[in-house]
C-alpha cells in the first residue's frame, strides 16, 4: 500500500460522514433510476397483456344503425379473427343514493362473454342466457358509489327509467381509464359509469328492433389492417359509417399512454436530479478538500510526486 493511498484512506476516514452521504445519494439516484423504469416496463406489459387476455378490439366502427346479423359477413372477411356488434346508448342514471350521473350503455349479445373486449369480473358474475333486466357495472365506478350485485341502478332510456338488478361488477379493456370521448378523456370518476347489460334488453327499452350501431373487431395478427378497414367500411357503408377508432385512437388506451408517457418522464427525470445532486456535492467536497490541503499538496510535489499521482 502506497503512502498517497494510505493519505486517500485516512481522508476518508476522517470525512466519513460526507463520504456516506455521498454514497447513498448515488445509491438512491442509481436505484431509484433502475427501479422506476422496471415500474414503467412492467406496466407497460401488464397493460399489453391484459388488452390480449380480454381482446380488446383493433378498431372499432360506430355507425347510425345496422342489423346485427350484418356481424356475421364481417367476420368473414379476410384478416378478421372475431367481431362483436352492440348497441351503445348514453343517457342518466338515477342511482339508489337519489344522485343522478351520465352513463353509458352497451348491449352485449350472446349469452357470456362477448367475443370482443371482454369483461374480467371481480364481483358477482357474467350476464347469463335469460338474464333481462340484469346489468354488469364498470368496477371503478361501482367502487366510488358502493354499488354491489344485488343492488338496483335505474337509467333514463327513451325518457322512461329503466330499473336494472346488478349481477356483476367488472373491468373492461375499453376503460381500464374510464373516458368518453377523445373530447373528454379524463371525466370526473364519480359521474361517469359504464353499464353492459343484455342486447334484448337495450334495444327493446329504446325500440331500436334487431339494430346495433357499434362493431367492435379483433383483427389477425398478420392482417393488412388498410386492406381489412377498406373491405369492413364497405360492407358497413350502407348504414352510414359515423367514426373509425383504432386501438391507438381509443379515449381509454390514448389517456393510458399519456399516463405511461408521463410515468417515463418522472422514472427519468427524478433520479437525473437525484444523481446530479450528488455530482454537484463531490465537486464542492473536492474543491473544499484541495484548498484545505494545498499545504500537503506543495509538499508532496516537493517531494517529487507527479501532478497525476497527487490526482490519485
Amino acid at each position: 500500500m502506497n503512502t498517497l493511498f494510505r493519505k486517500m484512506l485516512r481522508d476518508l476516514r476522517a470525512m466519513w460522514p460526507q463520504t456516506l452521504a455521498l454514497v447513498v445519494i448515488m445509491t438512491l439516484g442509481v436505484s431509484g433510476f433502475i427501479g422506476l423504469i422496471s415500474a414503467y416496463r412492467d406496466l407497460g406489459t401488464s397493460y399489453r397483456n391484459t388488452y390480449d387476455q380480454l381482446r380488446f378490439a383493433d378498431v372499432t366502427f360506430q355507425v347510425d344503425s345496422a342489423p346485427a346479423g350484418i356481424s356475421a359477413d364481417i367476420t368473414q372477411l379476410d384478416g378478421v379473427a372475431a367481431v362483436t356488434g352492440r348497441l351503445r346508448v348514453d343517457a342518466g342514471l338515477d342511482l339508489p343514493d337519489g344522485d343522478q350521473v351520465r352513463a353509458r350503455l352497451l348491449g352485449l349479445p350472446g349469452d357470456g362473454q362477448p367475443a370482443v373486449n371482454q369483461l374480467w369480473i371481480s364481483e358477482g358474475r357474467m350476464l347469463a342466457a335469460g338474464d333481462t333486466n340484469a346489468a354488469v357495472l364498470e368496477s371503478a365506478f361501482a367502487g366510488l358509489h358502493d354499488l354491489h350485485p344485488g343492488d338496483t341502478i335505474t337509467p333514463i332510456l327513451n325518457g322512461q327509467p329503466t330499473p336494472l338488478t346488478l349481477v356483476g361488477i367488472a373491468s373492461s379493456p375499453e376503460y381500464l381509464i374510464v373516458s368518453p370521448s377523445q373530447q373528454e378523456i379524463f371525466p370526473s370518476p364519480r359521474s361517469f359509469a359504464v353499464i353492459f347489460l343484455p342486447l334484448s334488453t337495450l334495444q327493446e327499452a329504446m325500440n331500436a328492433g334487431d339494430a346495433v350501431n357499434e362493431f367492435a373487431l379483433r383483427l389477425r395478427p398478420d392482417a393488412d389492417q388498410s386492406a381489412v378497414a377498406a373491405a369492413a367500411g364497405s360492407v358497413l357503408q350502407p348504414y352510414q359509417i359515423e367514426s373509425t377508432i383504432w386501438q391507438g385512437e381509443q379515449p381509454s388506451n390514448a389517456a393510458l399512454q399519456q399516463d405511461l408517457d408521463g410515468y417515463r418522464e418522472l422514472a427519468s427525470l427524478m433520479p437525473t436530479l437525484i444523481i446530479a445532486v450528488a455530482a454537484i456535492s463531490v465537486y464542492v467536497m473536492l474543491g473544499r478538500m484541495v484548498r484545505a490541503q494545498q499545504p500537503q499538496i506543495g509538499l508532496m510535489k516537493a517531494l517529487g510526486y507527479s501532478s497525476r499521482a497527487v490526482l490519485g
